[in-house]
């Protein structure tokens, strides 16, 4: 397939997601910059019912949630939204971030969720009446389960109450929450696997948990002794708190890197528009 026929393609998915992209100024030379271009500037999908393709019955061998065998009706992710995409490895740094209702906020990179089997599930088909979800788990689920039919599960992120999706650079994804060490990279992406679903630095990342940097850094009001406790046993900080006791997930040399991460990231401040 030549520049010109590929570029045609792209252009094509732009108009269909509501992307213009005034074309007598690229040559087929400008194909592949003008392709990350406008990845970048494209950030948000609004996921529709009513706009979404390809309405299906999957089947997922183990869902990772409801820890069994489930029957879905769904829509194929990528052919609904990330279709036609051709990027080579030099034009793959690009990250998919999931925003969910109640601020939960994972993201893959764009080459992982290509090559995974994801279904946008709408509707339980195992229960025994005509709702789409059971009903304590209809204002949960709602409006759509992100599930995948990979045998490597686990490695995939399974999002539900999900509204939207972001298509990013790594660099503008993450920019803001970056140390400016490169000794605290590992302890970022620490924080990035293990952290970042659920709380942000610099407003990067979920907002269903605190915020870690802006306006006040947490290790400034907390001590380190704290918060290794705290996420071993939150709820013996917090009341009903919603954060799952993470301590046997993370070992004491990657908290004291994530530790030394945020306690960096003091000296970046943010700065509003």
């Amino acid at each position: 397939m030549n520049n010109r026929w590929r570029l045609s393609l792209v252009l094509l998915l732009f108009v269909t997601l509501g992307v213009y992209v005034d074309w007598k100024q690229y040559s087929d030379a400008d194909f592949h910059e003008t392709l990350q271009e406008h990845l970048d500037a494209k950030e948000t999908w609004i996921l529709d019912h009513a706009l979404l393709k390809g309405d299906t019955v999957i089947t997922i061998a183990q869902d990772v949630v409801f820890k069994g065998p489930k029957t879905y009706r769904a829509f194929p992710l990528v052919a609904n939204l990330l279709a036609n995409l051709n990027l080579e490895t030099t034009h793959t740094d690009l990250e998919v971030v999931f925003k969910c209702l109640d601020g939960y906020a994972p993201h893959m990179p764009l080459e992982k969720v290509l090559s995974g089997k994801g279904f946008l599930a709408y509707k339980d088909l195992d229960i025994k009446t005509n709702e789409n979800w059971a009903d304590s788990l209809s204002q949960k689920l709602s409006p759509f389960y992100l599930v995948w039919q990979n045998a490597d599960q686990e490695s995939y992120v399974w999002p539900y109450a999900l509204t939207e999706i972001q298509l990013k650079s790594s660099k503008e994804a993450f920019q803001a929450a970056l140390p400016e060490n490169k000794k605290h990279y590992r302890g970022f992406e620490l924080f990035s696997t293990h952290c970042m679903k659920c709380h942000s630095v610099n407003k990067v990342g979920g907002t269903m948990g605190p915020e870690f940097n802006f306006p006040t850094n947490i290790t400034t009001y907390w001590t380190k002794d704290n918060i290794r406790k705290f996420i071993k046993e939150p709820t013996a900080y917090r009341y009903n708190s919603k954060m799952p006791p993470i301590g046997q997930t993370i070992n004491n040399d990657q908290f004291e890197a994530i530790y030394d991460y945020l306690e960096s990231m003091k000296d970046k401040v943010l700065v509003e528009d």
